[in-house]
């Protein structure tokens, strides 16, 4: 699961700057050169478990992302990128997001979870689940809930937020008592998932 998780991640993030003597030139206005604007954006190489440092270079390179480093020793994939570059991407981000909720409200092997609500931000949920079903093989259905997780991290440190801080919390509440009984969270107590 974390494996296609991963994959389609990569697949939705690989869906380049003019100097401000070039917009004066052109007459571009401020917004059009903000979209030329550089900006760097840095992923924690855990996001590729998997996918190979090429496989990374190449899909970058196809979605016009300026310059990729692979950093081996922090583990981190930094990108720089025009911001028109990185709005795109992430408006894709964003619609997958809502898109990946809506697959795990609909899908039939994970019927445990009924519905999943998210603040505008995207960073905490509350899933509403048949806890019983939920818990019945292991918490395995969890699994969709820790993959909601993993590509709301991406989208938001695709947008800037800081890898080593960012929080996203999702609540797992029983759909009889309406308690919340599990939290899956990141960074978690032990500073991980």
């Amino acid at each position: 699961m974390r494996k296609l998780t991963v994959v389609l991640m990569i697949f939705v993030l690989f869906l380049s700057a003019c100097s401000n003597e070039t917009d004066k030139k052109e007459g571009k206005s401020k917004d059009e050169k903000s979209k030329d604007e550089m900006v760097q954006v840095t992923i924690p190489f855990r996001f590729y478990d998997g996918v190979s440092e090429e496989q990374v270079l190449e899909q970058a390179d196809k979605l016009g992302i300026s310059k990729t480093t692979i950093n081996k020793e922090d583990r981190l994939v930094e990108y720089e990128m025009t911001r028109g570059t990185q709005e795109e991407i992430s408006a894709d981000l964003k619609s997958n997001l809502k898109s990946f909720v809506e697959e795990i409200e609909a899908n039939e092997d994970i019927s445990s979870i009924k519905d999943i609500e998210y603040n505008k931000e995207y960073n905490d949920y509350t899933a509403t689940v048949n806890r019983e079903l939920y818990e019945a093989d292991g918490n395995a259905q969890g699994y969709a809930l820790l993959g909601l997780l993993l590509r709301t991290l991406y989208y938001h440190y695709f947008n800037g937020e800081d890898y080593e801080t960012y929080e996203v919390k999702i609540d797992v509440k029983d759909e009889d008592t309406n308690k919340v009984f599990d939290t899956v969270d990141f960074p978690g107590e032990d500073g991980g998932f």
